[in-house]
């Protein structure tokens, strides 16, 4: 990075896991995850939340998951949420942070992608899998050092 981070309320640490700790543990199906952004509080609202929000959210097999999309999901993407829910990431949420906590370290597993809607309630929320991603995180890291 060209500039030290400041942390802050809004700015804070969380650790990437080992693939084999995300497929072994985090990424289990019914495994409670925090989403975390500044995106609309639901679909078709025009302002943005002016307050940090967060939801909670299971994982979801992407088996199951993937009967209730349309479009297709690959084996890097998580998908999660419940069927008969509106609790969703929204419009303006993507990129933010999917974090679990294990044994009282948060982690990083997923990234705010996309769905099909936003809290609709037969409808999922389909985040990036991180462990997929962590030999490129790895190889940037590097670069900057």
């Amino acid at each position: 990075m060209e500039s030290s981070v400041s942390f802050s309320t809004y700015i804070l640490p969380a650790c990437l896991p080992s693939q084999d700790l995300a497929e072994r543990v985090l990424h289990l199906n019914g495994t409670m995850t925090v989403v975390t952004g500044w995106g609309r509080d639901k679909e078709g609202t025009v302002p943005y939340s002016s307050d940090l929000k967060h939801i909670k959210v299971p994982l979801m097999e992407q088996s199951r998951c993937a009967q209730h999309m349309v479009n297709n999901l690959t084996e890097n993407m998580l998908c999660a949420g419940s069927i008969g829910s509106i609790t969703d990431a929204c419009k303006g949420d993507s990129g933010g942070p999917m974090m679990t906590l294990y044994r009282n370290t948060w982690f990083l597993i997923g990234l705010v992608s996309w769905g099909e809607g936003c809290g609709h309630t037969d409808k999922l929320g389909i985040y990036t899998k991180v462990s997929n991603y962590l030999e490129w995180i790895d190889s940037v890291k590097k670069q900057t050092l």
